[in-house]
């Protein structure tokens, strides 16, 4: 009876630690399950919050890509103006670089561009645009003010005025980026001159002639040109050049037309007088 107690007490652990074996091992296949699984639920709350980021900065760069973005239309242009940088002098009434404070003398065209909103500040407008049929005329706003007795103002190399004044020649019909703040654009109608007519010039702005009694000057001399305008349409500049017309067609005057011209005969008879006088 001891025996066989004994034998079943030492068969008993040993199927038990099989048991346990087996019991340990299913319990370590189940951790490493469930490790498995708490992985793959750490990799999911990992995307879970790449979601959002990636949102936001969606929505930072389209706000970035507002506020920095000039879109100048087809037929406008865009004028900047500097918020920081090196301050102007008293006499300056335009940046005179791109390092200065203030409006800037350059213009931005058709096209995109980006700049940072604090340090600039812009404004499109439309550029300036002649109809067919009509000249302009530009006046520079800024620069020196012009001497004694002149109002045409200098320009350099490149045709920008140098000072304030008319800006001499004309816009012919077209488009033109011009900075509102440096010019401003009048309209005028071109000289046209018929045909039998001639077109007398006269000259408003050139230096005085030497001899100032002559009637006709030389075309560096202010006054009357010796050379005259064919029948046409010139576009010239209405503050730099006067035209006057002067018909040159063949005059005729009829002696008849509007009352009857005559004298009484020696017998008292009415004589009427019929003819046609040409004259140049």
């Amino acid at each position: 009876m001891s025996d066989l107690v004994r034998v079943v007490v030492e068969d008993g652990p040993a199927e038990g630690s099989g048991a346990g074996r087996a019991g340990a091992g299913g319990g370590s296949r189940g951790n490493r399950t469930g490790r498995g699984f708490s992985g793959g639920g750490g990799r999911g709350f990992a995307v879970g919050l790449k979601l959002p980021g990636l949102l936001l900065a969606a929505v930072l760069g389209l706000v970035a890509w507002q506020i920095t973005l000039i879109d100048v239309g087809s037929g406008q242009i865009a004028v900047l103006t500097r918020k920081i940088g090196l301050d102007l002098k008293n006499s300056d009434e335009i940046a005179p670089s791109a390092q200065h404070k203030g409006v800037q003398r350059e213009l931005l065209t058709e096209g995109r561009y980006f700049r940072n909103p604090y340090v600039w500040s812009w404004q499109v407008v439309p550029q300036v645009e002649i109809a067919s049929g009509e000249m302009g005329v530009k006046i520079s706003l800024t620069g020196e003010d012009p001497g004694y007795g002149e109002f045409l103002a200098k320009v350099d190399e490149r045709g920008e005025a140098v000072t304030k004044g008319i800006v001499p020649g004309v816009l012919n019909p077209g488009r033109y980026p011009v900075n509102p703040f440096l010019y401003k654009v009048e309209v005028h109608k071109p000289t046209t001159i018929p045909a039998g007519y001639k077109g007398v010039v006269t000259n408003l702005a050139a230096p005085l002639a030497k001899e100032p009694n002559r009637l006709l000057v030389d075309a560096s001399e202010r006054g009357v040109q010796k050379t005259t305008l064919e029948p046409g349409t010139h576009y010239l500049n209405p503050y730099v050049t006067r035209v006057d017309l002067v018909d040159c067609r063949s005059q005729r005057f009829n002696l008849g037309q509007e009352d009857d011209m005559g004298f009484p005969s020696k017998d008292g008879f009415w004589v009427s007088l019929d003819g046609v006088i040409e004259f140049l």
